[in-house]
C-alpha cells in the first residue's frame, strides 16, 4: 500500500507490528511522529487467519482473529506516547 500511496505523491512510513501488543502499537505511533511530527491518521492492515474447519478451531485462535477485526474496527483507539 505504501507504494501505491507514494506514486500518488504521498508519503507512507509502512511498520510491522502486532496490533494486539499494547507496547508494538506506541512503538508504531512513535516511530510516526519521529518521522512526520504528528499522526492524522493511521491505515490498519492487521489480520490473523488459521486454515482449518470451524469445528476445529480453539478458543485461543478465535480471540486471535476476531481481536485484529475489533482494532481495525475501532477507530478511535487511543495510544498515548509518553
Amino acid at each position: 500500500m505504501s507504494k501505491e500511496v507514494e506514486a500518488q505523491g504521498g508519503t507512507a512510513l509502512p511498520i510491522q507490528c502486532n496490533v494486539r501488543k499494547e507496547g508494538d502499537l506506541h512503538t508504531a505511533v512513535k516511530q510516526c511522529i519521529d518521522k512526520f511530527g504528528s499522526l492524522d491518521y493511521a491505515i490498519y492492515n492487521a489480520g490473523a487467519i488459521f486454515w482449518d474447519k470451524v469445528e476445529n478451531t480453539t478458543l485461543k485462535r478465535l480471540v486471535k482473529v476476531l481481536g485484529c477485526f475489533f482494532l481495525q474496527a475501532k477507530p478511535d483507539l487511543k495510544v498515548e506516547v509518553t
